[in-house]
This record gives C-alpha cells, sequence and structure tokens, in this order.
C-alpha cells in the first residue's frame, strides 16, 4: 500500500509541477520536498523509507521530465534518458525521506 502511495505521489507531484504549479520556478522543489519528508516520516522504519524515497523520486522526475516534454523527438525516444534522469530524482528521495524519518518522533 505504501509502495503504491509513493509512486502514486511521485507522478502526480511531477505531472502537476511540470503543466499546472509552479511551472518553470524552482518554487515546484517546495512541494517535491515536503511529500518527500511525509514519506519518510510515515514509513515504519529507516529501511522502508529509502525503498519508498527511492520510488517516489524516480518516478517523480521521470514523470515531471515526461510530462513536460515539448521536443521534436518522439516521447517514446525520450523514455530512457528521462528514465537515467529518473535515477537522480532516486537519490533526491532517498535524501529527503531519509531526512523525514529521522523527524519522525520515535515510540519508546
Amino acid at each position: 500500500m505504501k509502495i503504491f502511495v509513493a509512486i502514486l505521489s511521485g507522478i502526480a507531484i511531477g505531472i502537476l509541477t511540470s503543466r499546472y504549479i509552479f511551472v518553470n520556478s524552482a518554487l515546484g522543489l517546495i512541494p517535491w520536498t515536503l511529500v518527500g519528508l511525509l514519506l519518510g516520516i510515515w514509513a515504519a522504519n529507516r529501511i522502508e523509507a529509502l525503498r519508498l524515497g527511492a520510488l517516489y523520486g524516480f518516478f517523480l522526475l521521470f514523470s515531471f521530465m515526461f510530462g513536460g516534454y515539448q521536443g521534436a523527438a518522439s516521447e517514446a525516444s525520450r523514455i530512457l534518458p528521462f528514465a537515467a534522469l529518473g535515477l537522480i530524482g532516486a537519490a533526491y528521495g532517498l535524501i529527503v525521506a531519509s531526512i523525514g524519518n529521522l523527524l519522525h518522533p520515535k515510540q519508546s
């Protein structure tokens, strides 16, 4: 369930920030980061936070690039380069979800 939410959140935020909100603005990083932090807080442990963050970040950047693409080359020819950039998004997701997990109040 959490994995599905992380993937769906990444796709939704990626498309929204490429087409509708904070277009061509660094302010798009605000919702990207907030969602990543929330996923890290929601995770039961650090390993789950890393998994959720990586999936979120990959699908976030992939859908951001794919959703905003308006080039002359076919979209099918852009899948591989966008997937490679998605790995950078996965690293971003790992970082913000890890920070979110550190912010999670631990039960004693």
